[in-house]
């Protein structure tokens, strides 16, 4: 350690039986980790992981839902279409109803009146 300048020393013994002897790890500056140290970063790192996967797997989820709805409108669309084309059909049939019933006692500006009356929603 005196060549070293007191600089930290890491060592990792993966042997079985262990190489080094554990007693080293009591010296100043120097740190040992085994293969049971390891499994530890690794169970840490696994279940780390394993919390990331399932905030992925929600993320995914919700994107599969959203992507679901957005196709089940597409289903919907040509029906809320037609039914749209019908209200407005009726709609044009019941204005040109009522504007013959007045003849031409109304204005061109009460016409217009009318109209937007019967497009207001």
């Amino acid at each position: 350690m005196k060549v070293r300048k007191q600089k930290p020393l890491f060592l990792i013994d993966i042997a079985v039986p262990r190489d080094v002897d554990p007693r080293v790890n009591d010296l100043p500056n120097v740190y040992l980790y085994d293969v049971d140290d390891l499994q530890g970063v690794v169970d840490a790192n696994k279940k780390e992981r394993a919390k990331e996967a399932e905030k992925a797997e929600a993320v995914v989820q919700e994107e599969v839902d959203s992507f679901l709805s957005w196709l089940k409108t597409l289903e919907i669309t040509p029906t809320i279409k037609s039914l749209r084309e019908k209200f407005d059909d009726i709609r044009q049939a019941e204005l040109e109803k009522t504007l013959r019933a007045f003849g031409e006692e109304l204005t061109p500006k009460q016409r217009k009146s009318l109209e937007a009356m019967s497009q207001a929603s």
